[in-house]
């Protein structure tokens, strides 16, 4: 059996004695056959691509695949091998970002990708979430939380609840084009629920602040979310809301809440906004736990 060598650098590039691969069809070929290198030969070359009486042996930069160009909800990795999007499945790993990949688990967003998404990319709490806006602008952007690869002391525990794209609801639910469609994030040490969002300036009351109306749903949200983290469900009965401050309008809003008690059916839960390093409004919730049918 002939042996070759190959290199996949960190645009996806597949290099052979120095000089770069371009003919579709080969690349097509090359990485249909893709897996790892279990020949027990060249070890330091992670993966193969066998063809024929041929074996390709391949050592990539970084990835073995290298995601390059983006066309509707498709990501490609050959000239005619994509994978569908799932921006609920992207990851980061230091500067890097990552989406599942049929070859190595994850595969690599190349410069030009890593760019255009990278524009929409931004802190959201411990973690990363990618903005998509909707139609019309108005709309609330759609948020996808992007996690680490791997987690840091401290946040291996938190569980993200993120939007169901089969639900309603105003304030969590994907299926609504009017709605906000939050993910958040449950701390089951602390029996906290967690969200971080810009109100945009539709939800205003005041020009430059937001309506007492969406504020109390933020918090009837939050709050909901401790019994969703608790694999509870619950209907509010109460909901006494506390306006301490204005809440700003187009910059970052933190939502929490936290568990008080569970007596019998009853459960309390305290929750509040919090922007600029202050509390804008509390409010203290009482659920009633639905019996199953």
């Amino acid at each position: 059996m002939r042996e070759y060598f190959y290199r996949i650098d960190s645009r996806g590039r597949v290099i052979h004695d120095g000089t770069e691969i371009s003919d579709e069809g080969f690349l097509n070929f090359f990485f249909e056959r893709l897996r790892d290198n279990d020949t027990g030969l060249h070890s330091d070359f992670s993966f193969v691509s066998p063809c024929g009486n041929e074996m390709n042996f391949i050592k990539p930069d970084l990835f073995p695949i290298v995601f390059s160009k983006r066309s509707g909800d498709r990501l490609f990795y050959a000239p005619g091998l994509s994978v569908a999007l799932d921006l609920n499945r992207m990851r980061y790993s230091e500067k890097l970002i990552l989406h599942p990949a049929p070859i190595g688990t994850f595969g690599l967003l190349g410069a030009d990708l890593a760019l255009e998404f990278g524009r929409d990319i931004e802190p959201w709490g411990p973690f990363l979430s990618y903005r998509v806006g909707r139609s019309p602008p108005a709309m609330a952007d759609s948020m996808f939380v992007i996690e680490p690869l791997e987690r840091s002391a401290g946040t291996e525990h938190l569980e993200i609840i993120r939007s169901d794209p089969s639900v309603q609801c105003f304030g969590c639910g994907g299926a609504n084009a009017a709605g906000l469609a939050l993910p958040f994030i449950f701390d089951p040490r602390a029996n906290t629920a967690r969200s971080w969002f810009k109100p945009p300036a539709w939800m205003a009351g005041h020009p430059s602040w937001m309506h007492g109306g969406f504020i109390s749903l933020l918090l009837d949200e939050v709050c909901a979310k401790v019994l969703r983290g608790l694999q509870r469900k619950g209907a509010t009965v109460e909901l006494n809301v506390a306006f301490r401050k204005p809440v700003p309008l187009g910059h970052e809003i933190e939502l929490l809440a936290k568990l008080e008690t569970i007596e019998g059916r009853r459960i309390r839960v305290q929750g509040s906004i919090l922007a600029e390093g202050h509390v804008r409004a509390e409010a203290q919730a009482l659920f009633v736990e639905l019996l199953s049918a």
